[in-house]
């Protein structure tokens, strides 16, 4: 489907993506909380690819890998095996020395033991965690367009081939269930245009990446959300 992308920068094509799972999410599973996810997700398009956060030392990418349900159903695996003291239901107090251990395991202590347990909530009835599901397949298609981004150098002609397979693939697991696609009119105004010149000065120079203002980099999209309501937890 022609979306009138031409001008679109590659995270702005990305947060289609993201807008097409949302619907997915809403569509399947509407009664359930997926704020927690949403912000991950957006949080990937907030931030440069390979953005470290530096008061967490941790990539904004790597936190949204701990919410997809094969690495919080293997972390659930390792974490269990490792602590004898935890709960079937994994809920509870956690020590400081809980804490640090688990690190190694996930990085559960970054998204908060609490988050972990919530988050694997919401996947505990629906998906097995395995790689072959739609669901957890789905999630990993923001996470392959990362890849072939970062292989590649940054170049951008491979950022935009695999935006565009990310969006074919969206799409086509929207359309098997008759999923009404989103509207894409919101995303156009992610254009080199109307890049922040400020923000894409220091990432170019930080990052030696060129056509920072075609990769769009850095931009604020939670806007258009429709996950992303009340409090934060």
């Amino acid at each position: 489907m022609d979306h009138g992308f031409d001008n679109v920068t590659v995270c702005g094509k990305l947060c289609y993506v993201f807008m097409c799972m949302e619907r997915y999410l809403l569509a399947l599973y509407p009664d359930r909380d997926w704020s927690f996810v949403a912000r991950k997700m957006w949080n990937c398009v907030s931030f440069w690819y390979g953005k470290r956060d530096v008061e967490d030392d941790c990539w904004v990418w790597g936190r949204y890998m701990d919410i997809i349900p094969d690495n919080l159903f293997e972390t659930r695996r390792k974490w269990a095996h490792y602590s004898h003291e935890l709960r079937e239901e994994y809920y509870g107090e956690m020590t400081d020395d809980d804490y640090r251990s688990i690190r190694e395991y996930g990085d559960i202590a970054l998204i908060g033991y609490e988050n972990f347990c919530k988050t694997l909530d919401l996947f505990e009835d629906i998906t097995e965690g395995n790689r072959d599901e739609e669901l957890v397949q789905m999630f990993y298609i923001p996470v392959d367009m990362w890849e072939k981004c970062e292989t590649s150098d940054y170049n951008l002609e491979v950022g935009n081939e695999a935006a565009e397979e990310a969006i074919e693939k969206i799409e086509n697991i929207l359309k098997a269930h008759n999923i009404a696609l989103p509207d894409s009119s919101p995303v156009l105004e992610f254009t080199p245009e109307n890049t922040d010149p400020h923000t894409l000065s220091w990432i170019a120079e930080e990052s030696k990446i060129s056509n920072c203002d075609k990769w769009g980099f850095a931009v604020k999209a939670d806007h258009l959300s429709q996950l992303i309501t009340g409090p934060e937890y």
